[in-house]
């Protein structure tokens, strides 16, 4: 896949498409650490290597977010990973700083951490499994 086969995005057109009824999803490849710092409103953390990504089967547009400088091979890498599960794979044209420079929202996520389409919960301090409290040591 030579560069000019990569399809690109405007930052502005993600912006339009995320108001959208099907609006696309939007991976992060940038990293947990600069994830963490900001990034796409709604947009789910990927990590940086595609062979440790496994995306559920499904179809529809998906907008990929690449670090500043990213080679080809590793565009290469990601569209194709993606493609074998069924998406159409499009890469944000300027990555984020193009999106920052356009002026569009920034969202901090709330935890690197949770698996999406999770629902997240907290377990009380002090409770265990049988909801009775647990002996806590201080």
């Amino acid at each position: 896949m030579a560069e000019q086969e990569f399809s690109y995005v405007s930052p502005d057109s993600v912006a339009d498409a995320l108001v959208s009824p099907a609006p696309p999803l939007i991976l992060d490849a940038r990293g947990r650490d600069i994830y963490a710092e900001g990034t796409v409103p709604g947009a789910v953390n990927a990590g940086r290597d595609p062979k440790g990504f496994l995306p559920s089967k499904g179809s529809g547009q998906l907008v990929l977010i690449l670090k500043k400088g990213a080679t080809s091979y590793l565009k290469r890498s990601w569209s194709e990973r993606l493609s074998s599960y069924g998406y159409k794979v499009t890469i944000l044209n300027g990555g984020f700083d193009a999106w920052l420079a356009a002026g569009l929202p920034v969202e901090i996520p709330a935890s690197g951490h949770i698996k999406p389409g999770s629902t997240p919960y907290i377990i009380p301090r002090g409770l265990c499994e049988t909801n009775t409290p647990a002996q806590v040591r201080e």
